[in-house]
């Protein structure tokens, strides 16, 4: 059998086993998952609306904690004080909070004071079943004490209750001093309707559409069958459909019964974008199959054929801009694979070699230091670093042997070449920094660049380097200063991105090493820019 018809037939064979065995990983393990996370997230929302409400009746709880831990309450309850019911029970204060209800009860559960507003339509309201005398019985109901506890600071009572106009809110405090001290004188109850505005703003803080349903309404028969299944212990009632996830949780009143249930819709957009997801998998897989049934037709050609050519025209890159650093990195195990892997073994050492020379094309020969080509680099380089700085110094010092010309005439250049190179390892002990820089600039001209060096700081490195070379007490008949070889030495400091470049510094120390030498020489001199 030929090559290429063993390979459609391979390849033909996987397809058929990876279309099943997607559609199989699909149905069993990534399919269920989306549902998972659908309910998961749809128990979330619903969870988010329930903490949003228990959320309210805390804020209420807090209020109704501070008006009733405080003095002015405490005295109120004791002297029915007129001025307290002006300054802090009148409507403004009902509409500031929020409330719906104040009742004030005495230690009796007696209504000492008491009034129920509606903000919204800035009035009075009368309201069977929610009376003074009807919750200080819910209250005696659920064993409400304000003098039964230890701790009258934690004793309170919050919840929701049903009523004629809908779900209402109550927190009740025992009413102490401000230090939170009793006995206590009394009850302070406080309530806040769950009306259409605070719904329509748990809805916008939750970011989930809601509704709630009352026990004590007419609904729908859809929904009085879900109520018929709710406990008090219930949780997460789940109805799906083919579109929407319909999810209910009852929510218990103060008496712990269901006061109403919570119903989510959420949407089944994960299931319905998850079997899109099947589907589109399962097409690109078909896709795919006849893709890879048509490369096989021309593999063979594409296994031998195209790998030479590339490795062809990777060679000719090479060649042509000297790019030593590209590799073709042709990991095949059979003989091209082997000749592109020796190739980019070649390629290697070749710039192992190039990196060395260029290495070697940077030093002076004669010194071992660095030559006049790496010192223009280094200055621009340099330059261009410190200016991106600002206000930061760049110094040079331009060296010259004192009379080598006679030196090398006496000596003979075998001693000029030695004179040297103990010139250069001696300027290089003195500089003691890494950026610190030593070239030799043409003869016997040496140059050092220093970074971040003031004036002063410069011209005490010159200095130094004069003292240790006039130190290595070099033998010089015929200098015409000193009997053992001398440095001049000039000295220019600047701070780059002033009005003046690179070679004004070279030009500057250049002439201060001029004046130097027209002073007498064995010396240093600075030229400020």
């Amino acid at each position: 059998m030929r090559l290429q018809n063993k390979f459609i037939i391979f390849f033909l064979f996987l397809f058929i086993s990876f279309i099943v065995m997607q559609f199989v990983i699909n149905r069993i393990f990534i399919f269920p998952s989306f549902i998972n996370l659908e309910k998961d997230e749809a128990i979330r929302n619903i969870n988010r609306v329930s903490e949003s409400i228990n959320k309210e009746i805390r804020h209420l709880d807090a209020l109704c904690h501070d008006w009733g831990a405080w003095d002015d309450s405490y005295d109120f309850m004791n002297t029915g004080s007129q001025e307290y019911i002006n300054g802090t029970l009148t409507d403004g204060s009902f509409i500031t909070a929020n409330l719906n209800l104040i009742y004030y009860l005495d230690t009796a559960g007696k209504r000492y004071w008491g009034k129920m507003y509606d903000p919204e339509s800035e009035s009075e309201i009368k309201l069977e079943g929610l009376s003074a005398e009807d919750v200080s019985n819910t209250l005696k109901a659920l064993k409400w004490d304000p003098n039964g506890s230890d701790s009258l600071a934690d004793l309170y009572l919050r919840g929701i209750m049903s009523t004629a106009q809908g779900p209402i809110i109550l927190a009740a405090r025992p009413i102490l001093t401000s230090e939170n001290i009793g006995p206590a004188r009394g009850t302070l109850i406080m309530g806040r309707f769950l009306s259409t505005s605070i719904l329509d703003k748990l809805k916008d803080e939750t970011k989930v559409n809601f509704n709630l349903h009352e026990y004590s309404r007419d609904l729908p028969l859809e929904i009085k069958s879900i109520m018929e299944r709710v406990t008090p212990s219930s949780q997460h009632i789940v109805k799906e459909g083919p579109e929407k996830i319909f999810m209910y949780d009852p929510f218990l009143s103060i008496h712990g019964t269901p006061a109403f249930l919570i119903e989510v819709v959420f949407p089944r957009e994960i299931t319905l974008q998850g079997l899109k997801s099947i589907k589109y998998s399962l097409f690109s897989f078909m896709v795919a199959g006849f893709i890879i049934l048509f490369s096989v037709l021309i593999l063979i050609k594409v296994m031998v054929i195209k790998p030479l050519l590339d490795l062809s025209s990777h060679i000719e890159k090479i060649e042509e801009g000297k790019k030593y650093d590209l590799r073709i990195g042709l990991k095949r195990k059979d003989a091209i694979g082997k000749l592109a892997h020796t190739f980019d073994h070649l390629i290697s050492k070749i710039e192992s070699q190039t990196i060395e020379l260029e290495k070697l094309s940077s030093i002076d020969g004669l010194t071992g230091i660095n030559n006049r080509r790496i010192f223009d680099e280094t200055l621009v380089h340099e330059w261009k670093r410190i200016g991106r700085q600002k206000q930061i110094f760049l110094s040079a010092i331009m060296c010259d042997v004192d009379f080598f010309k006679m030196y090398n005439d006496h000596y003979g250049h075998q001693k000029g070449d030695e004179c040297l190179r103990r010139i250069a390892e001696a300027i290089k002990s003195v500089l003691k920094r890494p950026s610190d820089f030593l070239a030799r600039y043409g003869g016997e001209e040496f140059v050092v660049l220093l970074p971040n060096t003031s004036p002063e700081g410069a011209q005490l490195v010159a200095e130094d380097i004069r003292k240790k070379v006039h130190g290595l007490k070099i033998r010089h008949e015929k200098s015409r200063i000193d009997e053992y070889v001398t440095l001049s030495l000039g000295v220019s400091t600047i701070i780059p991105g002033q009005d003046a470049t690179a070679i004004d510094l070279i030009k500057a120390a250049d002439q201060a090493l001029y004046e130097c030498k027209d002073k007498g020489r064995n010396r240093t001199i600075f030229k400020c820019i």
